[in-house]
């Protein structure tokens, strides 16, 4: 779970190192209805959205997936973060990004 108040906008574009240890555990997770974690929770599949202000929504979306484990929603949050985890988030893909970027700079800067 990771419950973020839209204070400001760093909080509001806030993409939590603790929602890519999930994913990269491959558990599914709860977290609150801001851009980034909305797109990796519903866009991507790996989680649901609870409304951060509000005890009853969190109390009742932990007791639903602690009742029903096995349910297909559940297993399907799980098979998405065990699948994006190793095919779309993970080190070995970014680094590759971050390397080009790097690259390009270095060359830019080279050729002034």
């Amino acid at each position: 779970m990771s419950l973020i108040q839209n204070t400001c906008l760093s909080y509001f574009y806030a993409s939590p190192n603790k929602v890519w240890e999930y994913i990269l555990s491959g558990i599914p997770f709860l977290v609150s209805d801001l851009p980034e974690m909305r797109k990796l929770a519903i866009d991507e599949g790996m989680g649901l959205i609870v409304d951060h202000k509000s005890p009853k929504d969190i109390a009742s979306k932990i007791n639903f997936i602690l009742d029903h484990p096995n349910i297909e929603l559940y297993k399907q949050c799980k098979e998405n973060c065990i699948k994006n985890g190793k095919n779309k988030y993970n080190w070995d893909l970014e680094k590759e990004k971050f390397i080009e970027i790097y690259q390009k700079l270095l060359n830019s800067k080279n050729e002034k």
